[in-house]
């Protein structure tokens, strides 16, 4: 009786199994040295690897997961590709990105579009804990002889809806903003800026926000500027009013958005002639850097990871922090052409943020202004804080 001979492995079988190999230890051995041959905005900080220290050993496992899925090798390149596959098999799948009316783009997050469908539920105790947060901050403030300004931007479905999908539009509900305006009206003495109804006057004038970006363009953003500082002046009469777009230097730009970046679209579709707003006094600013431990670089979170500048105008009256999100970077050095000194604050307003700023910078004005979408966030409150920076900070956007 004979016996069949296992069969040899073929050189295909061969190079499949070392392909399969390489394919499952490559982004490994990558993970060490960094390995990547592309970029994706994500628009948050990758998670960091967990201090092995302070971290609980039944923790260590899923932080270390959590690490390595931000920061395998070639993780960039297989997303795009990933994304990429996904818009062949249908061109209105996107990562993270609604389409809209061509060529506008919407974010797909639930502070942004299920907040605009009126999906997300909206508590009293969640309006309270902005109202309380908020008078807190305008009491100790103002014991201390500082104003306080607080404002929201509008999300740019809020001020766009016409370009979202018909089937969104038509479900549109109240928003956060609009309960959380209405309960401030109604139960605070604090009155809040409402950016909306000074975009609104002038939709009509220029396109407002970008439509491969979540951001307004800079025409937005100079309305917004235009309204903060008319408000300020009434606050703070030195300051004056606000500037026209006569007075200042416009540059022509480019820009591909984050929208487009999060989808992986086209870059040479999907990027856009901007019109950078200067101020004339921007040439005499001195710039330097805050030198506070609550502003460390772990504990700041624009992308470059520095802390705060400090902006000097020689012909400004005054002093003022501003803290805000990434919706108001574009006015910063706008606000900055009106005082001796700003302190622009890329960061969530928390009581250890604003104990130390005032404490170092004695302005005379403190100013909040934030996206909509940042009210779904719950505040930090003043309880247990400390003027020296202990309390840790969080996240201003949860993601970004």
């Amino acid at each position: 009786m004979s016996t069949q001979r296992p069969r040899r492995p073929s050189y295909s079988d061969r190079a499949l199994a070392v392909a399969f190999m390489g394919f499952v230890t490559v982004p490994l051995i990558g993970t060490f040295f960094g390995w990547d041959l592309a970029e994706v905005d994500e628009n948050r900080r990758p998670t960091a690897f967990p201090d092995l220290a302070a971290t609980a050993l039944d923790e260590l496992p899923d932080q270390l997961d959590a690490y390595y899925r931000d920061h395998f090798g070639f993780r960039n390149v297989f997303i795009r590709r990933w994304n990429r596959l996904q818009r062949k098999l249908d061109k209105n799948l996107l990562r993270r990105v609604v389409r809209g009316r061509d060529p506008w783009l919407f974010e797909d997050r639930p502070e942004v579009m299920l907040d605009y469908l009126g999906r997300t539920e909206t508590t009293v105790d969640d309006l309270e804990a902005w109202r309380h947060a908020i008078e807190e901050r305008r009491d100790w403030l103002a014991e201390r002889g500082v104003q306080y300004l607080f404002g929201v931007v509008p999300n740019k479905p809020t001020m766009y809806p016409q370009f979202l999908p018909e089937a969104i539009q038509a479900a549109a509900r109240p928003t956060r903003r609009v309960q959380f305006l209405a309960h401030m009206a109604e139960h605070s003495d604090v009155p809040v800026l409402d950016v909306r109804p000074a975009l609104v006057a002038k939709l009509d004038w220029k396109t407002l926000y970008l439509s491969n970006d979540t951001h307004w363009n800079t025409f937005g953003a100079f309305v917004g500027y235009q309204t903060v500082m008319r408000r300020l002046a009434e606050l703070l009469p030195q300051v004056g009013p606000p500037l026209e777009l006569s007075d200042c230097e416009l540059v022509p730009g480019e820009l591909y958005g984050n929208l487009a970046k999060y989808a992986d679209l086209p870059e040479a579709e999907y990027t856009l002639p901007i019109t950078m707003i200067r101020p004339p006094t921007l040439a005499s600013f001195e710039t330097t850097r805050i030198d506070l431990p609550v502003f460390s670089p772990d504990r700041v979170w624009p992308n470059d990871n520095r802390a705060p500048p400090i902006y000097r105008n020689p012909t400004g009256k005054g002093r003022a922090v501003i803290f805000h999100d990434s919706f108001f970077l574009t006015c910063v050095k706008l606000v900055a052409h009106h005082f001796e000194q700003t302190v622009p604050i890329w960061k969530e307003m928390t009581p250890d943020a604003l104990m130390s700023v005032v404490e170092d910078q004695r302005p005379d004005v403190v100013i909040e202004i934030l996206a909509e979408r940042v009210l779904y966030k719950v505040p930090a409150a003043f309880e247990g804080a400390s003027a020296t920076g202990s309390t840790g900070t969080t996240d201003a956007t949860g993601e970004r």
